[in-house]
């Protein structure tokens, strides 16, 4: 399901070249802004130039081995975007590129933790790390 606001346009697009994820892991200056959570960590870059809001996941086998894990990290990131991108206004929120990584490494879901328990504490995780974007969103174009 893409998420689309209420006019029918797309709200936020998938990063997916790897010179877009390089842009804004390296990116630095009043236009860039990175936070992290307990599992995240985030990277921003604030632009005009962006038709839409585009996120981008990244989660490395060093930290999720099995491949199983890796795409429930990106379905749980995507799905909380999904929802965060929502409650932001749709103008202001235009122009940012953001990556989202998994910076710890996963308990095997099953062995070392209920794969439901892992899928929460992820979610809550995700959640909590949108929030503090949001805020930073909000300071960002009241300054401007």
């Amino acid at each position: 399901m893409k998420a689309l606001s209420k006019d029918g346009k797309r709200v936020f697009v998938r990063l997916k070249k790897s010179t877009d994820f390089q842009l804004v892991l390296k990116a630095k200056g009043a236009n860039s802004f990175s936070c992290s959570s307990r599992w995240f960590e985030l990277k921003m870059l604030l632009g005009e130039n962006f038709p839409h809001c585009l996120f981008g996941f990244t989660v490395g086998k060093r930290f999720a081995a099995r491949a199983v894990d890796r795409n429930l990290v990106k379905r749980i990131l995507r799905e909380s975007v999904r929802y965060a991108v929502f409650s932001l206004d749709g103008g202001k929120f235009c122009g940012l590129k953001t990556v989202i990584r998994l910076k710890r490494k996963l308990p095997l879901a099953g062995k070392e933790i209920g794969r439901s328990s892992l899928k929460k504490m992820l979610r809550d995780d995700a959640d909590a790390l949108l929030l503090q974007l949001k805020g930073v969103i909000r300071q960002k174009t009241l300054s401007a």
